[in-house]
């Protein structure tokens, strides 16, 4: 009997710190659903849309983690820092989300990188954040090393990559590869005024069968062969 009260009493106290781990747990969750909801009610009142907001928060939801008032300092820095509209901030919020918890230094050191190393102008600066925010993550090293081939080797010039930024993302083996070969057959032609014109996004988009068949215009066999002699 003794045993019978004993085990029903562990039961009882069993259940307590059960229902209190549950309503801890539920008081936690609600406290960070009003924090959450206090972050999206600030991006509404600076009229993002919901489509926005809910891509923001997807891509980065460590942006959910900052108070509105870091949020807020890190859009009006991108604003002030490269010069751009109430709209622009927007889009590039919404683009590359991540933007938003990357440490303002480390875009600064990138920014003095692309425009004083690599020689953009001020303009092309912002038109690569605009298209490509993405850009503003890479290391510096990184970034001066594919500029360095694609501008210095393959005569790329600023403008080019300012319209399409995003073949600095791509690995540099691989650009280096797929231009080699290009160079090899007589197809590494840049310019768009000249006849067989070979865009970034062309070089260095789809897979090798797909640049084969599309930019290079040969077999998928004779790049392989080529690959074996690098």
């Amino acid at each position: 009997m003794t045993s019978d009260m004993q085990n029903s009493r562990d039961a009882r106290e069993n259940r307590k710190d059960g229902d209190d781990r549950i309503g801890a747990t539920l008081q936690y969750w609600t406290i960070m659903y009003s924090g959450y909801k206090i972050r999206i009610n600030y991006f509404e009142s600076k009229l993002f849309p919901k489509e926005a907001i809910a891509r923001i928060v997807t891509t980065a939801p460590t942006v959910l983690s900052m108070t509105t008032k870091q949020v807020d300092a890190k859009l009006g820095f991108l604003q002030t820092e490269f010069h751009l509209t109430g709209n622009e901030v927007r889009e590039v919020a919404t683009r590359g989300p991540k933007i938003l918890p990357w440490p303002a230094v480390k875009i600064k050191e990138l920014k003095f990188t692309v425009k004083e190393e690599c020689g953009f102008s001020q303009q092309e600066v912002k038109l690569i954040l605009l298209r490509y925010p993405k850009i503003w993550l890479m290391g510096n090293y990184q970034l001066r090393s594919k500029f360095d081939f694609l501008h210095n080797t393959m005569g790329i010039t600023h403008t080019q990559l300012a319209e399409w930024p995003n073949v600095l993302r791509s690995r540099r083996f691989f650009i280096k590869q797929r231009h080699l070969f290009l160079t090899h057959i007589g197809r590494a032609q840049y310019n768009a005024s000249k006849p067989n014109y070979i865009s970034m996004k062309a070089l260095v988009s789809g897979t090798d069968a797909e640049f084969c068949r599309n930019v290079a215009k040969v077999t998928i066999h004779k790049f392989n062969d080529y690959l074996k002699c690098l």
